[in-house]
């Protein structure tokens, strides 16, 4: 008889035919199939040989094979055993007889099975059976001891008159009752254990333990079932020889030194920055809740709200993959403000997800510095301050700020963008009141969001020694007229660049509204320094400096000295 599968014929295959106790005529066949056959479906074809008839009834069996969830799936009319299976090959066993199909896999205990280490632990698991037997050799106790314990009991049999022993003995084994062998080579031995220990040495130790030796063939005794390689046999020699006496050997080799990129290191010096400012880390969840876009006011058109969405989601409220980490923020600041803390100052770097378009369904994850606050000694300035901070640590050169209305999640008359020359580099200011209130907060928070792959593109070089000025300065004050609307900062910038080279520092120090100055207008002073590096800088040097920045204010601004 043969047996084909999906018309490839299957080799080693096995036929055997035997009598049920009824007297019908049993044909079995088993055949070997392989994992990796394992959730397809198998045609199976019996016929017999030199013939194309069939055993009996239909020749073809559909038999499909699920690991999984351990059982087969069989053509109608056909019944299996429901069993569990082993990462190894096993059998398929088709039996046909007049009246019936049958068709199951092997049990293990059939095919005589054991793990590979020679334990029954992972036997007695997938078949689902506790027992007294498996408790005991999967501790790895010596199987073969049994004979000694059978040969004692009829000694004690016989010495208490309890009984008359016979002769015989039946001692069924499931595995090969000859002795596990090891290769003695004391050269691979020395070589990992790094010693000099002679053969002779070798030999006399693994005798002494109980090892059998024949040639250059070890002998292991069935006790010790965790020998099985050379190097447990080098472990036997070390240990009897005497770690102590192992010489003590530098590595060789080629060594990888390891380390952190330049961009993990920016991350590390992000955080240390947050946390000198006094502010402390989270961790939050990059999955939220579509509800969290409107808890935000993110309008309906906004194309932050094209989430990516999880297949298999724990639920609605942590279904869609974040792609702006404001709520999350927003959600732990919330969550201290309920708990009647005080005051809370938080940092998150986090990543936040875009699709891709390539259609491969993955995402771009570019990561978010957030920074979040409230409490009596939080306003703008002073998150304004430690963001400030954060960039002057990463050398992010040109920093300037501009006022932003448009953001819907802040406060129109508190919000700025930060930018590196051109680069924008992050949004920061009051959360919006109507924002707050959704949840839950009826004092300020401050949030600043950080793009911190813009942060790592804009920093500047190491910083270099620069010595000490040889030279003193000249400071120069100067009060500006101009309309309430114009920004601070553009008066800094606009004077940083009338300057023809001398001027080191600019610092405001004094905005006035009152009498004196017309109702749509601001008194805006300053403090520059101005410094040359290769002389001492006379009076006329320093007022033409001042005139060229007074001219460049009028020109851009419409500032005119007070």
């Amino acid at each position: 008889m043969t047996a084909t599968v999906d018309e490839v014929p299957l080799a080693g295959c096995t036929v055997s035919d035997y009598t049920f106790a009824a007297g019908e005529n049993m044909t079995k066949v088993t055949v070997n199939v392989s994992p990796l056959e394992i959730g397809k479906e198998l045609n199976i074809t019996l016929t017999l040989d030199n013939t194309n008839e069939p055993v009996s009834g239909s020749n073809t069996v559909s038999v499909t094979v699920n690991k999984d969830y351990n059982w087969v799936s069989l053509g109608t009319g056909t019944f299996a055993d429901v069993l569990a299976f082993t990462e190894k090959p096993y059998d398929v066993e088709i039996q046909k007889a007049d009246g019936f199909d049958r068709y199951r896999v092997m049990k293990p205990y059939e095919q005589g099975l054991k793990n590979d280490d020679g334990g029954w632990g992972n036997a007695a698991t997938a078949l689902g059976m506790r027992t007294d037997a498996s408790s005991r050799y999967e501790k790895g106790l010596d199987p073969m001891n049994t004979m000694k314990a059978v040969q004692r009991a009829c000694e004690l049999v016989e010495l208490l008159e309890a009984g008359e022993v016979v002769d015989g003995v039946l001692d069924v084994i499931a595995r090969d009752a000859a002795p596990v062998t090891v290769k003695l080579e004391p050269e691979k031995i020395n070589a990992l254990l790094g010693t000099d220990v002679s053969e002779a040495e070798m030999r006399r130790i693994l005798l002494s333990l109980g090892f059998g030796l024949e040639g250059d063939t070890i002998l292991v005794p069935s006790w010790r079932s965790d020998v099985e390689h050379y190097s447990d046999i080098a472990e036997e020699v070390a240990r009897f020889y005497g770690y102590n006496k192992i010489p003590n050997t530098l590595m060789r080799g080629a060594t990888v030194r390891g380390g952190y990129t330049p961009e993990q290191q920016a991350e590390r010096t992000a955080g240390l920055l947050c946390r000198t400012a006094g502010y402390d880390e989270i961790i939050t969840y990059s999955f939220i809740s579509p509800a969290y876009y409107d808890k935000i006011d993110l309008p309906a058109d906004s194309p932050l709200r094209t989430s990516m969405r999880i297949l298999n989601p724990l639920g609605e409220d942590t279904s869609i993959m974040r792609t702006t980490t404001l709520p999350s923020m927003l959600e732990i600041l919330a969550r201290n403000y309920n708990f009647r803390n005080k005051s809370a100052k938080l940092y998150e770097l986090g990543r936040t997800y875009f699709a891709k378009n390539d259609g491969s369904g993955m995402a771009d994850e570019p990561k978010v510095l957030s920074l979040g606050a409230y409490g009596a000694d939080m306003d703008f300035f002073a998150l304004k301050g430690a963001v400030e901070a954060v960039l002057a640590g990463l050398r992010i050169p040109s920093v300037r700020f501009a006022a932003e209305k448009e953001n819907p999640s802040y406060h129109p008359g508190r919000c700025a963008k930060v930018y590196s020359g051109s680069t924008l580099l992050g949004v920061l200011g009051q959360i919006h009141p109507h924002v707050a209130a959704n949840y839950g907060v009826d004092c300020p928070l401050y949030a600043a969001e950080l793009a911190f792959g813009a942060l790592y593109r804009s920093m500047g070089p190491l910083p270099v020694y620069q010595p000490l000025p040889k030279f003193p300065a000249v400071a120069r004050d100067i009060a500006v007229v101009c309309g309430k609307d114009v920004p601070v900062g553009e008066l800094a910038d606009c004077i940083r660049r009338g300057a023809k080279g001398l001027l080191k520092d600019v610092a405001l120090f004094d905005i006035y509204t009152g009498p004196g100055i017309p109702e749509d207008k601001k008194s805006v002073a300053f403090n520059l320094t101005l410094r040359s590096d290769e002389r001492s800088l006379t009076a006329a040097e320093a007022d033409e400096d001042v005139k060229s920045i007074l001219a460049l204010l009028q020109t851009e601004l419409g500032a005119t000295l007070r």
